[in-house]
């Protein structure tokens, strides 16, 4: 029973923290402390332990970034939390023997990263609610969460001026595109 309780307590702790969180992107009190971020030097820090998990559970990461920086305007703690999520749900919902791949493409105007993955994929009746808080797949059920992951990656990525969009289908594996404005195009102005 105690170590029930510990579970339980640990998983009240983690959805307070998600809700929090969720409620600080969403007030946008974050985007005064926006500043240059180097995306190509942030993905390579995020997957490294990532690589590491997914090896040691059969299964493949492969990071395709650019050789030349990708940089966006931003919060670093943010943009990490975000990317973070995305790839702790690509690691959870594939299986072993499968892979998660991510791959980044800019241009003046926008930097897109896609996090592809063959795992489970979502039913297509729950894409349209994927964002939401508190949703979770129907083929999730026996898989640990709170089903605010997503939103939270989506109320950062906006906050950012980005967009987030998901193609999956059961079975087959998942393509989560974010597009955040590159800062070439979109220069921080100090004065503000």
């Amino acid at each position: 029973y105690l170590s029930r309780a510990q579970e339980q307590g640990q998983r009240l702790e983690a959805l307070v923290q998600g809700l929090l969180d969720l409620s600080r992107i969403e007030s946008a009190e974050t985007m005064a402390n926006f500043e240059p971020v180097n995306l190509t030097k942030l993905l390579g820090e995020i997957v490294e332990p990532y690589a590491s998990r997914a090896e040691q559970s059969n299964r493949t990461l492969e990071l395709d970034l650019p050789t030349d920086r990708i940089e966006v305007s931003g919060t670093e703690t943010l943009l990490r939390q975000a990317f973070e999520n995305l790839l702790e749900n690509a690691l959870k919902f594939t299986r072993p023997n499968d892979f998660i791949r991510i791959a980044t493409e800019s241009d003046m105007e926008w930097v897109s990263i896609k996090i592809i993955d063959s795992g489970i994929g979502i039913p297509t009746d729950d894409l349209p609610r994927i964002f939401s808080r508190f949703h979770r797949g129907r083929n999730v059920s026996k898989i640990s969460g709170n089903g605010l992951g997503l939103a939270i990656v989506k109320a950062i990525i906006t906050l950012h001026g980005g967009t987030v969009d998901v193609q999956s289908q059961s079975a087959r594996g998942t393509t989560i595109t974010v597009s955040l404005p590159s800062s070439i195009a979109n220069p921080i102005n100090i004065s503000e």
